[in-house]
């Protein structure tokens, strides 16, 4: 007599149309994730590059015994295209150098929360004998 002989526990109803709605939300979910993956590969990459530079910054420094910041400054912005607000602190101890750069990273695509990325690298002073 017409009566759904289908059981009412099933989510697919391919003959109501149902697949249509849960495969766009299904999509709609994957893309999301995709976007993040893509965020959190961005921000990894961006990271390595800051700890690079300044790696390479207090390397420099320690030998020269300059303390140049806008040197750093220049150098992440040419290698990080979306960080902003630098900010470069180094100090200096007879034995060490430290150099702590602060930055907020704004990676391309959706911006889902601001993130600030904090890089901290120290090196031993060198001293001409």
């Amino acid at each position: 007599m017409g009566i759904d002989q289908q059981p009412g526990d099933r989510f697919l109803r391919l003959d109501r149309g149902s697949a249509v709605i849960e495969g766009a939300a299904a999509l709609g979910v994957a893309f999301f994730l995709l976007a993040l993956v893509v965020q959190v590969a961005f921000l990894l990459s961006a990271r390595a590059s800051a700890q690079a530079a300044v790696d390479s910054f207090v390397r420099r420094a320690a030998v020269t015994e300059s303390d140049s910041s806008s040197e750093l400054v220049a150098e992440l912005g040419r290698a990080l295209p979306g960080a902003s607000d630098i900010s470069v602190t180094v100090s200096r101890s007879p034995s060490v150098v430290t150099a702590a750069l602060e930055f907020t990273w704004n990676p391309p695509g959706p911006r889902l929360i601001p993130v600030v990325v904090r890089v901290i690298r120290s090196s031993p002073a060198i001293e001409p004998p």
